[in-house]
Parts: structure tokens; sequence; C-alpha cells
């Protein structure tokens, strides 16, 4: 009986100190984005991708973003079990995001938003940057085209 309410409470700790590591890594990378360009409501007619993977310097958001791009805005929009660790919404004007490069095939870009490196899905990164935006390279399906 004491082993096991000796291995729950260990296993309680154990998750209560993962997601307080989560949470602090989100507030500490991901919030001052999040504070400098608040969420606003995407455009009715904003391109929308689920569960997309993204990258902001060592936190890395595996399918766990949900993206709207717009005329004015990238929407980056959290899914909920990361929201439940601290991310929230942010809308970054396309002013504020300086156009990198293509990577693996030309289906993932790099872009920096104050300084921080951002990277993600190309159909959306290189709005970023109209000369950027040609066609996607050979072998990619229609859906992968920005």
């Amino acid at each position: 009986m004491r082993i096991t309410l000796l291995l729950i409470g260990f296993l309680i700790f154990d998750l209560l100190l993962a997601w307080f590591l989560i949470w602090a890594i989100m507030r500490a990378g991901w919030r001052p984005l999040t504070m400098r360009y608040p969420p606003v409501d995407p455009a009715p007619d904003a391109v929308r991708r689920t569960f997309q993977s993204f990258r902001l310097g060592a936190i890395n958001l595996g399918y766990c973003v949900h993206v709207a791009a717009d005329e004015h805005h990238l929407h980056l929009m959290p899914a909920r079990i990361i929201r439940w660790c601290g991310a929230e919404a942010m809308s970054v004007p396309w002013s504020a995001i300086e156009p990198g490069k293509r990577l693996i095939g030309g289906k993932w870009m790099t872009v920096s938003i104050d300084g921080r490196a951002l990277a993600g899905p190309a159909w959306c990164l290189a709005l970023a940057d109209p000369d950027t935006a040609a066609p996607a390279p050979k072998g990619t399906s229609a859906d992968d085209r920005p």
C-alpha cells in the first residue's frame, strides 16, 4: 500500500514538474512575441491550416500550431495542449517578419521576428517576401504551395 502511494505521489510530482518546466520555457520564449504582437481576428479570406510545425529558437512545436495567413498578418494559434502550458496566440504583421531562406527541398523556411529565428512551413512564411513566394519546387503537392 505504501509503495503504491509513493508511486502515485512520484507520478503526480513528475507530471507537475514537467508541466512547470514547459510553462516556464513558453513564458520565456514564446510570451515576449505574444506581448508584442497580440492576436487579432484573421480576415475571412485567410488561408488556414491546422496542426503545423514551427520552431522558435530552441522551442520546437511540432504539429502544435494552427496557422492563418491573411493580407496583413501571420496568425499563430497554439493547439489546446500548448495553451495549457502557457502559450498564447499571436498575430505578427508581415512588415515585422524578415524573410530567410527555404530549407529541406523548399517545404520549410526560416524567418526572423524581432531577431528571433522562426522556422516553419514555407506555404505561409514565404508570404513575408513575395520574391520567395515563387512556385514551389518540383515534387511538392498543390497543398504545400503558398
